[in-house]
């Protein structure tokens, strides 16, 4: 199976290694129930290149078997890419140092801390100015849908993954905002969330709008990332209790107040 960059932005791990570390070897035993799934190694530093060997073992009586290899048409040429968040954004390494800069004594990333940092890094790209529209109430949400439920806090780890999609996602911003107004008009909206990995139809789109627009029916850079944020969690909810596909789920009186409350 071939995943693009959407792909990969849409669906968040089922399981990975509990600490991202340097090693020549990894191995992480899990239990997963029976479906499709890709397993997808990386090196320790971005945008580098190397081989791996990956040993898959499974119990005895498992019927588990790897899937058919795509064939070469199946494979989209794809464009280089281009990376307009780095006018909007820190480096890395900027980066880093703003987590440990606002993060609390123990390490950790709570909202607050995440509402002052994202403000300063903001104000330092093309995006200036767009910090002003940015919420207390946009950062709980991120910090809470990221993290453990029930922490409402970010370690290192967490943050890191938080913020590869907040790149992804200023990508996507700046690309749809054609006219550079640092706002999504209602024309762009759609098209962004698609570019995100997220297809929603008329009503929903409508619902988005009066939900999450400025009075001027246009959406803000932070908009935006909370908005993405909260339907990409959601389906992702969904997609879990939903685990044979039938497009239904059906929950507790208990399980909807957790999700609709604490998200």
């Amino acid at each position: 199976m071939y995943l693009s960059a959407n792909d990969l932005k849409e669906c968040r791990p089922l399981r990975c290694s509990q600490r991202y570390l340097q090693h020549r070897e990894v191995v992480l035993c899990s239990s997963l129930p029976p479906g499709r799934y890709i397993i997808i190694p990386s090196t320790f530093k971005p945008n580098e290149k190397g081989e791996f060997l990956l040993r898959v073992l499974t119990e005895h009586g498992s019927v588990a078997i790897p899937a058919s290899k795509p064939a070469p048409q199946d494979v989209s040429v794809r464009a280089e890419l281009s990376y307009p968040h780095q006018t909007a954004l820190p480096s890395p390494d900027s980066v880093r140092l703003m987590f440990k800069k606002h993060c609390d004594q123990k390490g950790f990333c709570k909202p607050v801390h995440l509402h002052n940092l994202l403000t300063e890094a903001i104000q330092a790209g093309v995006l200036a100015g767009s910090e002003k529209y940015l919420a207390l109430e946009h950062c709980k949400s991120l910090v809470t849908l990221m993290g453990n439920q029930g922490a409402a806090k970010l370690n290192w780890s967490d943050f890191q993954f938080l913020w590869d999609k907040i790149t992804g996602w200023t990508d996507i911003f700046l690309v749809a905002d054609k006219n550079k107004t640092r706002r999504l008009e209602f024309a762009e909206i759609a098209s962004a969330l698609k570019a995100a990995g997220i297809t929603v139809d008329d009503l929903v789109l409508q619902l988005v709008v009066l939900r999450y627009t400025e009075p001027n029916l246009t959406i803000t850079y932070p908009g935006f990332l909370y908005l993405v944020m909260k339907l990409e969690s959601m389906t992702q909810r969904f997609q879990e209790l939903d685990m044979v596909g039938k497009g239904f789920i059906t929950v507790s009186y208990k399980q909807w107040l957790q999700a609709t409350m604490y998200n």
